[in-house]
């Protein structure tokens, strides 16, 4: 329970990182919008529904 807690405040801090620096809502691999449906649900992706799903 702690290292999933500590992976989700991982996960937020590096999507504040990428909102302050410009690149929050863009897939880091393909470089492409990630869908609003996938940030509403999911706020800190950091890959499209495609990438993700390939990893």
């Amino acid at each position: 329970m702690h290292a999933e807690l500590t992976a989700s405040l991982a996960a937020i801090d590096a999507a504040l990182v990428r909102i302050v620096e410009g690149g929050y809502g863009v897939c880091l691999r393909r470089g492409e919008p990630i869908g609003r449906e996938r940030l509403e649900a999911r706020p800190a992706a950091e890959l499209c529904i495609d990438c993700a799903r390939e990893a």
